[in-house]
């Protein structure tokens, strides 16, 4: 499934290419734009249910490595400006000291992305704070927002699979995203934690130990 949906974006960004080098008109590169989103969305889809079955079946593996949390967290913030400003949320970043740890680089940036996404697409037109700190042996990175908050009975619920806080129609996606990082924290010796209260905002909170429990490098620079 994966595959044609992998063609069908390398020819709509060779069509999008094309385009640009034509005079194209506003409806023409608005339904070509529209489309571009659609596929991203779809592959985005399959590879969230892929990600489940790994899950559930075991299968989830990590390829882990030394780094600084302050490179990934700067990284995937700065991924997501753009569509804060589109949301009208300004996105602040708070990570000062060296974080370095032993962690799977791109399935950190998966959550990262995961909450950071979540608090600009349930809490537009408001403030979004990142922070990352070390607290002993743990690392904790904080994603923030301000919007309407999460119903105490509902918060535990949306690390669920297929499960969702915000119902509107309008928000796409299965409902897999926290459940899927919520796992992949775990798979890191972590987990994933909500703060929230309604009108309050939601406080996302991912909690690590410095390395991957087993792995043998140690969290210190080379």
């Amino acid at each position: 499934l994966r595959t044609p949906l992998m063609t069908l974006q390398l020819r709509l960004d060779t069509l999008a290419e094309a385009l640009e080098r034509e005079a194209c008109d506003a409806d023409t590169c608005g339904m070509l734009e529209s489309a571009i989103r659609q596929a991203d969305r779809l592959v985005s889809l399959v590879d969230g249910m892929l990600d489940v079955s790994r899950i559930t079946s075991g299968r989830l593996t990590l390829q882990v490595d030394r780094f600084d949390l302050r490179d990934a967290v700067t990284e995937v913030a700065d991924r997501f400006r753009e569509a804060a400003t589109r949301a009208g949320c300004a996105l602040a970043v708070a990570a000062h000291e060296p974080i370095v740890g032993v962690w799977d680089r791109l399935r950190i940036e998966q959550i990262l992305s995961n909450l950071l996404g979540n608090a600009i697409k349930y809490a537009p037109h408001g403030p979004v704070e990142v922070d990352a700190v070390r607290r002993g042996e743990l690392v904790l990175v904080t994603v923030r927002d301000h919007g309407g908050g999460i119903a105490p009975e509902d918060v535990e619920r949306v690390f669920g699979q297929f499960e969702r806080a915000v119902t509107t129609r309008h928000l796409g996606g299965l409902g897999m995203g926290l459940y899927i990082a919520r796992q992949i924290a775990i798979a890191h010796g972590g987990t994933i934690h909500c703060d929230s209260l309604p009108g309050q905002g939601a406080a996302f909170v991912l909690e690590l130990p410095s390395r991957v429990p087993g792995v043998g490098l140690e969290p210190t620079l080379p």
